[in-house]
């Protein structure tokens, strides 16, 4: 349990400082904006919506690594 809620405070407070550096919003916005737009996207999207996003997630951040790996040893 104490994973799952230090993960999950993590990724809303980087992402609100994402939208507080990008937009200019206040963290606090930023976090209940992603909180709200996320349990609105599980909610009618429903689990498996979540597990595509996840998914493609995954190829993107598998070829990006690979990318710097290789530009990296150039």
């Amino acid at each position: 349990m104490a994973y799952i809620f230090t993960k999950i405070s993590v990724a809303v407070y980087a992402g609100a400082l994402v939208l507080q550096t990008i937009l200019g919003w206040n963290i606090w916005l930023g976090a209940i904006v992603l909180i709200v737009a996320t349990g609105i996207y599980t909610v009618f999207g429903g689990l498996r919506a979540v597990l595509y996003t996840d998914f493609l997630q995954a190829f993107i951040l598998i070829g990006g690594g690979i990318f710097l790996t290789a530009i990296a040893n150039d």
